[in-house]
């Protein structure tokens, strides 16, 4: 029973961990597509205030 016991609750702590991993290289990859497109929009935003 108890060598079940630490399986499953191994098992559980192993799921947690590869969402976290899986989340946080989601979000590394999101930052690192959208870091251009923040660029991008800081030099629109200039040309926006350089035409008024």
């Amino acid at each position: 029973m108890q060598a079940a016991v630490v399986t499953s609750i191994f098992g559980i702590i192993l799921s947690i961990v590869t969402v976290v991993v899986v989340v946080v290289f989601a979000v590394a990859i999101w930052r690192y597509i959208h870091r251009d497109t923040k660029n991008t929009s800081q030099i629109s935003n200039s040309h926006s205030e350089a035409r008024f």
